[in-house]
């Protein structure tokens, strides 16, 4: 179903409907999987501060950016193929023609942006996330628990 996701009846009864709040984000740092591969988990370290920082990421959303590191760690993987076998290889057959890991590349790089633009990670992208300014005093999460039932 297309539109925009539903808002908690808890969080609008407490008047606040900031990303945040509809996540139910803690500030908490999510744990990185274990199983993320080395260039995954580079990644990872990379974003989640950030991300963690800006109030964008919950606890909850740990699968979707494991997927984005380890797309990411493909794509790497793919670049540095193309970078020694060049755009065009030989092909068994014995024509040349687009080296298989540059297409790879394209298939890595659209499935990140579209998972980068979940987490805000480009400037159009940031600019439709509704994230909280940063609280004066506490992390607004008692405000939120306070519209619970």
């Amino acid at each position: 179903m297309k539109g925009r996701k539903a808002i908690p009846s808890a969080v609008r009864a407490a008047g606040d409907t900031s990303m945040l709040a509809r996540m139910g984000a803690s500030g908490q740092r999510p744990i990185a999987p274990d199983w993320l591969a080395p260039e995954a988990r580079k990644e990872w370290d990379r974003v989640v501060p950030e991300l963690v920082a800006t109030g964008a990421l919950g606890v909850i959303d740990t699968v979707i950016l494991a997927s984005y590191c380890e797309t990411y760690a493909l794509w790497r993987e793919a670049a540095r193929e193309v970078a020694v076998s060049g755009l065009t290889v030989v092909h068994p057959n014995g024509r040349t023609g687009a080296n298989p890991a540059a297409k790879m590349m394209l298939v890595l790089l659209q499935e990140m942006r579209r998972i980068a633009s979940e987490f805000g990670f480009t400037p159009a992208a940031r600019s439709r996330i509704d994230l909280p300014d940063a609280p004066a005093d506490g992390d607004g999460l008692d405000k939120f628990l306070e519209g619970l039932p």
